[in-house]
């Protein structure tokens, strides 16, 4: 495979801290870079699956303790479209995290708030 080390396939995280669990497809190595790789079957891709897989570069580093220098998108259309090969940089996969992490707190407000409105006034 070209000089890729494959570290795992299909490995299934869960963290307490960031509150999420995932299902991340592969994890390889070439020259020293450990690469995530994603699989999709879908019509594009999404801005959500960045955020995904900025979510599961932040669980891989707090489970295995490896930091991810680069993720790829392998897109398999639904459609007779070609398959499309999308490559993110770690300052991308920071980027999703950010927003994961902003959309998780929105999550919890939005819990709060459906407590608030459901609360019984006395």
């Amino acid at each position: 495979m070209n000089n890729f080390e494959v570290i795992w396939t299909e490995k299934t995280f869960t963290n307490k801290e960031l509150k999420v669990g995932g299902c991340p497809d592969v994890l390889v190595k070439k020259h020293g870079k450990y690469i995530l790789i994603d699989f999709k079957t879908s019509k594009k891709i999404y801005g959500d699956h960045l955020i995904q897989l900025g979510a599961y570069s932040e669980l891989i580093k707090l489970e295995d303790g490896i930091e991810i220098d680069e993720a790829i998108i392998v897109r398999f259309p639904k459609d007779d479209d070609q398959t499309e090969i999308k490559k993110f940089t770690k300052k991308d996969l920071a980027l999703g995290v950010k927003q994961f992490k902003n959309y998780r707190e929105c999550y919890e407000i939005d819990k709060q708030l459906n407590k608030i409105i459901r609360r019984k006034d006395d």
